[in-house]
């Protein structure tokens, strides 16, 4: 949960529920090499920020959470993109 959300690889907007939330996500490989990812829920109470909720979900099903470029908050820049040495 904390790699999660103090280096998350995206952060989601998330309206559809009626408190607002925040979905910080990372991946993760499994013991099989499998890549999976962490999701964790984070709300404004009062004025801080609680995280309610951290779960395992699939590739797939956190790219789903991105229904349109709007709700994706923060995209964390990687260093190295493959096809553009040498460019």
């Amino acid at each position: 949960m904390y790699q999660t959300l103090s280096n998350p690889i995206v952060i989601i907007k998330n309206d559809d529920n009626e408190r607002k939330a925040k979905l910080f996500s990372k991946s993760f490989k499994d013991d099989n090499g499998e890549i999976k990812g962490a999701l964790s829920a984070v709300v404004v109470i009062d004025g801080v920020n609680v995280a309610i909720s951290t779960h395992r979900r699939d590739i797939n099903n956190i790219l789903n959470k991105i229904k349109k470029p709007a709700d994706l908050l923060y995209e964390k820049q990687t260093s190295g993109v493959a096809g553009t040495a040498g460019s």
